[in-house]
C-alpha cells in the first residue's frame, strides 16, 4: 500500500469514528430533551 493509499485510509476511518460519535451525541441530546420535557 503507497503512503497516499495509507494516508487517505486514515482519514476515511477519523472521518467515519468523528460521524459516529457526532451522531451518538446527538442522538442521546435529542433522548435526554425528550426525557426532560416529559418530566415537565
Amino acid at each position: 500500500m503507497s503512503l497516499w493509499g495509507k494516508f487517505f485510509v486514515t482519514i476515511d476511518m477519523y472521518m467515519h469514528v468523528g460521524t459516529t460519535i457526532g451522531w451518538l451525541i446527538t442522538n442521546n441530546g435529542y433522548v435526554n430533551n425528550r426525557i426532560a420535557t416529559n418530566q415537565k
